[in-house]
């Protein structure tokens, strides 16, 4: 057995070890389970509702929920589940990152899910009724509709079949959920429309997941049941059967093909959208973008300096991550960008919110807030020298948004969702460190922004929505009396309020006119200051007043544009019912004591069953088999079952089979495995080691993130060796291994691999041979990687790996092939002791490159290439003749990318030993991740 095969390798991907998912292993981000919870099940009529200790308003709102919508769908999809749907609850986004059910890592983007596979439906709590009531009514859209399709083809017999678009599914979701489309949606399909980016529904794949995609896939859904009615939408989900092809199936539906349907559907956005051309400006025309075109910014504050430039301070997109960016906007045009805190590549920035919360600059103080750990943490930060000048971390609260300070600098107000899921607003001093709740109830309450000088604060919240979506108004709250005013109202959405120098008035963001704008609110009337196609939100006032800062959405990016303030037609302010405080509401509720409550107890179903080959890219051995694979609803129990083989013919297939079994826990922070295996490996490398090697035994796995970065895992392995030189007995012993992995990757991805940060991991391994047989061994790896980003896309990739193995046991490390030293035969080199050095530059080629076929278009996703250099040596061989000196490589790569899939890639090498290059050239087949 080598060393390279027997560290743990096996474990991680035949056996399971309960490490988090990841491209390669052993690098990857982990999932952090915090603080397990003592999950309960209510039992409403025709859903099973997981859920832990939470506000029990919640649960009371969600039993009925669930089950009027159920109702609801049950008759529009003409459909009665045969089983309970299972809808497992978390009381906050953090706590739903950390599910198992998927094995992925979610981000903040992501708003709920269900699972293809056995239908679970998982949802956060958001601290806002009505936008959860949303969210949970689209993912039991996707439960209804997979449940019809697959009734639907198992009743013609068809038990394999392709599912609808992704635009389909995400926009019948969204249409069934909440229509008609909200101002948010409107304003990224107008944009698109106005400036030629609403693709055709056939090239529609290019913004696959994007939310452009969902908000058009829900008006072409929206389109289809005005033109034929809302009943078409789930006949052609009845008649999924008729054809393979999407095309097909919309012919014998609604008469139309996907083209004519395209077509209809573009005609009706035009008559829709063309207009307000006429009443509207461009972003161009009402303001000057700041930000450089193709980038990403966000929430940007900012003052003026003497030279009459513009400094910014904004969240915005660097290397695939999100960071907060300093930047000088010229007088006369130009951008000058730094970064001062770089999101994503250590636990205490792991992530800065996108666009839930707001950045404040009070003088010299940034306040702003990222997540370190299970919650989020409020820095103050100095602006002039760069530095952190202190942080608050609140055990009781998960999300924080929009940390607002007091004139005088001694207090600051935030927005939290606790642990019970309530979004509420909070005050803190900052020279005793008291912390007092300001709003304790159903209502979400955010955006909230200090007054000048006035112990008085402006908030946004959904007190008078009643659970409606997108009903958000501005509320005064003066700090002393605790008395919460209404400044703002009516049948839209109102948000981020920001006071005027004066103190008097205040800018807010309001979708009143159909798209979110800019209006200043002047006592008892309403001052309009943006106008624009797209959408503005997030202003922030420049010192002096007579202009501000806003994020504008334009073109399909989001950038930071300067408004001046405007003195244009006054309305007055629209207050339904006054400006006195808002009518007790509470969110429809339901007695839930009739429902049967039980603690959650582990049940396995079959998640999997399958067969594939797989080939392992250190050793190179190949197999094809079966596995079946076994969770509970929440995932944090696992048991799979392999078996596999690498026979040629059945004489030799018991010799050959490679079975195991393992039991995997992650419902905690340490998850642990256990394993039991049985695996045959083949071996020519040397008659001293031999050409077949048994290995049964039973494992022992752990694995403890510190953080979303950092891991130790270890491994015990007690089993038998027996090597045979054609079926004549070599070694024959049992053994007793501890390996420990220590790993560190803080690395941001793109296309084709990393794209900037620094990974490593270090293994130690010892074996002891139980019987004295001379298969006792230690061994010593380490793998290191740098990603550097240079000019645009381009990327300086480097590698580090050496590897040794002491002991009696005769093992060897690999080297050759396009996983190692590229140019050179697959495992060419072998040897007790090995070094590798691999450095390229990974560069664009073709974004896109299509071709006509009579039948259609093709068109191949992304192009790169690579410009590299390898080094490798390996010494220390029982045989001196074997080691080698410093062997290299010069070479040129081009490959596919396939987005999330492995990469496929051609290299073109030129061999050298550091003192002449061989003549000709050598290619070689690459088909796997990058390093």
């Amino acid at each position: 057995m080598r060393p390279d095969r027997f560290i743990v390798v096996a474990l991680a991907g035949l056996l399971s070890v309960p490490l988090p998912a990841r491209a390669q292993y052993p690098f990857g981000r982990n999932k952090v389970i915090y603080h397990p919870h003592a999950w309960k099940v209510l039992e409403t009529e025709h859903v099973d509702i997981y859920h832990y200790p939470a506000d029990e308003n919640l649960i009371r709102f969600v039993a009925p929920l669930v089950e009027e919508t159920y109702e609801e769908f049950s008759k529009r999809f003409r459909l009665r589940f045969d089983r309970r749907l299972p809808l497992v609850l978390y009381n906050t986004h953090y706590d739903f990152q950390q599910q198992n059910i998927l094995p992925v890592l979610l981000t903040e983007a992501t708003g709920g899910f269900t699972d293809l596979i056995r239908g679970r439906i998982a949802v956060p709590f958001t601290g806002q009724y009505g936008s959860f009531r949303h969210v949970v009514r689209h993912e039991m859209v996707h439960a209804f509709m997979l449940e019809k399709l697959r009734r639907v083809m198992h009743g013609h017999g068809r038990f394999s079949y392709r599912p609808p678009p992704l635009w389909f599914v995400e926009g019948m979701a969204e249409y069934f959920a909440d229509h008609p489309q909200n101002a948010q949606g409107a304003m990224f399909l107008r944009d698109a429309l106005l400036h030629d980016r609403l693709l055709p529904l056939r090239e529609i794949w290019r913004i696959q997941g994007s939310f452009l995609m969902y908000k058009q896939g829900e008006a072409v859904l929206g389109y289809i049941a005005t033109s034929f009615g809302e009943d078409a939408i789930v006949r052609i989900l009845e008649n999924w059967w008729m054809d393979d092809r999407f095309d097909g199936v919309l012919r014998r539906t609604i008469g139309r093909s996907l083209d004519e349907l395209d077509a209809g559907f573009r005609r009706q956005m035009k008559r829709r959208y063309y207009p307000v051309v006429m009443r509207r400006r461009f972003a161009a025309e009402a303001g000057r973008r700041l930000t450089p075109p193709h980038t990403f910014h966000i929430h940007g504050v900012g003052r003026r300096t003497e030279d009459g430039a513009i400094e910014i301070v904004s969240l915005c997109a660097r290397d695939g991550a999100l960071s907060l960016c300093r930047g000088v906007a010229g007088a006369e045009g130009g951008w000058k960008e730094w970064v001062l805190v770089r999101g994503g590549t250590r636990a205490a920035f792991e992530n800065l919110p996108a666009f839930r919360s707001r950045i404040e600059l009070a003088g010299d103080t940034l306040a702003f807030v990222a997540k370190s750990s299970d919650r989020d943490r409020i820095y103050l930060w100095s602006l002039s020298r760069g530095r952190e000048l202190t942080h608050m971390d609140f055990d009781d609260l998960g999300l924080i948004s929009s940390p607002t300070l007091s004139g005088d600098r001694r207090r600051l107000v935030f927005s939290a969702i606790a642990r019970d899921g309530r979004m509420d607003l909070y005050r803190v001093d900052l020279i005793t460190g008291r912390r007092e709740r300001l709003t304790d109830d159903v209502f979400g309450d955010e955006d909230p922004d200090y007054h000048p000088w006035r112990e008085e604060i402006l908030f946004a919240s959904d007190r008078d929505a009643r659970g409606r979506r997108d009903r958000t108004h501005i509320y005064r709250m003066n700090l002393e009396t605790r008395t919460i005013t209404r400044v703002e109202g009516g049948e839209h959405a109102d948000s981020d309020p920001e006071w005027l120098p004066d103190g008097r008035s205040f800018l807010f963001v309001s979708d009143r006119e159909g798209a979110p704008n800019v209006y200043e609110h002047r006592g008892p009337v309403i001052v309009r200051q943006t106008d624009v196609l797209g959408g503005v939100s997030a202003p922030a006032i420049l010192p002096g007043g007579d202009a501000f800062i806003a994020t504008t959405y334009t073109d399909g990016e989001f950038h930071l544009f300067v408004y001046p303030r405007r003195d244009g037609d006054a309305v007055p302010v629209a207050l339904a019912g006054g400006g006195a405080p808002p009518s007790p509401w509470s969110p429809p509720v339901s007695d839930t004591t009739h429902y049967v409550s039980r603690p959650y107890r582990t049940h396995f179903q079959v998640d999997f069953i399958g067969a594939g080959v797989a080939i392992d890219p250190e050793s190179g051995d190949a197999g094809n088999g079966g596995v079946v694979a076994m969770t509970d609803i929440l995932g944090d129990h696992q048991i799979q079952a392999a078996v596999a083989t690498t026979s040629e013919d059945f004489a030799s297939f018991l010799q050959s089979l490679n079975a195991a079994v393992t039991w995997v826990d992650r419902s905690r922070r340490l998850n642990w495995s256990v394993s039991a295996f049985s695996l045959n490996s083949e071996n020519f490398d040397t008659p001293e080691i031999g050409d077949r090697e048994t290995r049964t035994g039973a494992a022992l796995g752990l694995s403890y993130p510190l953080d979303r970065f950092r891991r130790l895992d270890a491994s015990v392995l007690v089993r038998r060796i027996d090597r045979h030189f054609f079926d004549i007995p070599l070694r024959r012993s049992w053994t007793a291994s501890l390996f420990a992995t220590w790993v560190h990757d803080a690395t941001l991805w793109a296309v084709g691999g990393p794209r900037a940060g620094f990974r490593y991991y270090v293994t130690l391994g010892q074996t002891l041979d139980l019987q004295g047989n001379g298969l006792g061994h230690t061994s010593v790896q380490f793998d290191a990687r740098r990603y550097v980003p240079l000019a645009g896309r381009v990327v300086l990739a480097t590698r580090v790996i050496t590897r040794h193995v002491f002991g009696e046991d005769d093992l060897v490390f690999h080297l050759g092939g396009p996983w190692t030293l590229r140019g050179y035969r697959f495992r060419s080199f072998f040897g007790r002791s090995t070094w590798l050095a691999n450095t390229e530059i990974r560069f664009p080629l073709l974004d896109r490159f299509g071709f006509a076929l009579p039948f259609g278009s093709v068109e191949l996703p992304v192009f790169r290439g690579a410009l590299f250099a390898d080094a490798g040596r390996v010494t220390r061989n029982r045989v001196e003749r074997r080691d080698t000196d410093w062997l290299g490589t010069l070479g040129l790569g081009v490959e596919l990318d396939l987005g999330i899939a492995p990469v496929v890639r051609v290299n073109f090498t030129r061999q050298h030993d550091f003192r002449t290059i061989r003549p000709g050239w050598g290619t070689e087949l690459f088909i796997g991740f990058n390093y």
